[in-house]
């Protein structure tokens, strides 16, 4: 049995029949999706599929971020306010009682009510009450 230069040898075990089938199947395929065009859509389906990817990590990297941030909250009967310095920035931040907030997730700086500075890495569990820290 002869073959073209486009046709593979037929291995042993597998007939010529089968062959002739797996071919005609992929000549059909060919011909529904017009020639090249499923080729083409299997390309940007794949590139909008790594584009779902690559968001899907940032998001997930964000979430992750904000879960590394220190957790700060009020234990007192009233509200406490916060000298917070992050990367140079001061920023006076009030917690109402019962309250927790979330902050500093690349380290900071606070001082408490009562004088206290206290240094955060980002992953701390800290409650405040009577003007005191109590780092976790």
């Amino acid at each position: 049995m002869t073959h073209s230069k486009d046709e593979p040898d037929i291995q042993p075990g597998f007939s010529s029949k089968a062959v002739d089938q797996s071919h005609a199947l992929l000549r059909g395929a060919v011909c529904r999706h017009g020639s090249g065009a499923a080729i083409r859509g299997r390309r940007s389906g794949a590139v909008i599929d790594m584009a779902r990817l690559v968001l899907a990590l940032l998001v997930s990297a964000a979430a992750a971020s904000g879960a590394l941030a220190a957790s700060i909250t009020n234990a007192g009967e009233g509200t406490v306010t916060l000298t917070v310095v992050e990367k140079g920035t001061k920023v006076n931040v009030a917690i109402d009682a019962g309250a927790t907030e979330t902050m500093c997730p690349a380290g900071c700086f606070v001082t408490l009510p009562n004088g206290d500075r206290i240094g955060l890495v980002g992953n701390e569990t800290v409650e405040i009450k009577n003007g005191a820290a109590l780092i976790k």
